[in-house]
């Protein structure tokens, strides 16, 4: 039988074993990180063509037909997970219903808040930080009536505000949906901030606030963030799927990146190479506000851009 035969047939039927194992809920595989392994499909063909004995060729072709199905399945779990974890879809050609509305959250500001424990949990649609305010923060979530749980308690000087998307039935009507979060915070305090979203358009501009640690857990998204240097060390962690990434940073700030990326596009201008994943600004030492980054992200484009404050 010749090895093409036997990648087609192992293929087959490893996916068709998974699906079906999925479907009757068998066994709880959770094997949406597996599609990183893709490469070594590309690896073990390449050796299938240097390598002229049959019987190699054929342990191979059921090596590469196991590992291209495990990807392809990873990768499906992956993309489902993002939209199951908060939305289900519904399809119709009517108007955009009236359950559209603008739900608004105010935090009022307390002079002994000091830090602010800041967590949005969320799916697909549109989030943006604004210009500051003079509340501890302001929050307006736009789409559907009642579709996120806001909640804040206090201890000692530290502020937790959570903010969570309900698990709703989106119903996306001649292709339009709205959700979208605006958000304006105070200054005085020290943020840290953890943001976990899907799908998603994300414009954070947080170049006037005190930034300690952010934290962006992003599915298919497109990210666009600017941190200021308000903060002696700020620290950065990006974990993101297929997702488009502009990040700007003062050029009065010492940066330090820490990239893990499988197949991306990157750039990161103003950079030294320390060695193969780490990347210095050239001020990296002696500057006195300090940035570490670190990104951790699939099939992704990447930049990384110096900016001079303006005075």
């Amino acid at each position: 039988m010749k090895p093409k035969h036997i990648f087609w047939g192992v293929f087959l039927v490893t996916l068709g074993t998974l699906i079906l194992i999925s479907n009757f809920a068998l066994v709880d595989l959770n094997l949406s990180q597996l599609w990183k392994l893709w490469p070594l499909v590309l690896i073990f063909w390449g050796i299938s063509y240097i390598i002229n004995k049959d019987f190699v060729k054929i342990l191979l072709a059921v090596v590469i037909g196991i590992l291209l199905a495990l990807s392809i399945y990873g990768a499906s779990q992956s993309i489902f997970n993002i939209c199951d974890k908060d939305i289900e879809f519904e399809f119709s050609d009517g108007e955009f219903n009236s359950n559209s509305d603008t739900t608004v959250y105010i935090a009022k500001y307390d002079s002994k808040i000091k830090n602010v424990d800041f967590l949005i949990d969320a799916g697909a649609g549109s989030f943006k930080i604004l210009e500051p305010t003079a509340e501890l923060i302001t929050i307006h979530a736009i789409g559907l009536k009642n579709n996120y749980v806001f909640n804040k308690t206090d201890s000692d000087n530290t502020a937790n505000i959570e903010v969570r998307m309900k698990k709703t039935k989106i119903k996306l009507r001649k292709g339009s949906y709205k959700n979208k979060v605006e958000t304006e915070l105070n200054t005085n305090p020290i943020w840290n901030m953890n943001f976990d979203i899907g799908a998603a358009a994300i414009d954070f501009d947080l170049s006037p606030y005190k930034v300690n640690t952010l934290k962006l857990d992003i599915g298919a998204a497109s990210l666009d963030l600017k941190i200021g240097d308000k903060h002696p060390q700020t620290f950065i962690d990006i974990d993101a799927g297929a997702s488009s990434i502009d990040v700007q940073i003062p050029d009065s700030s010492g940066c330090e990146i820490k990239s893990d990326v499988a197949i991306s596009s990157k750039h990161f201008y103003g950079f030294e190479t320390v060695k193969a994943g780490l990347y210095r600004t050239e001020n990296f030492e002696s500057a006195k506000n300090k940035i570490y980054l670190t990104i951790d992200a699939g099939v992704s484009s990447i930049n990384v851009n110096r900016y001079s404050r303006e005075w």
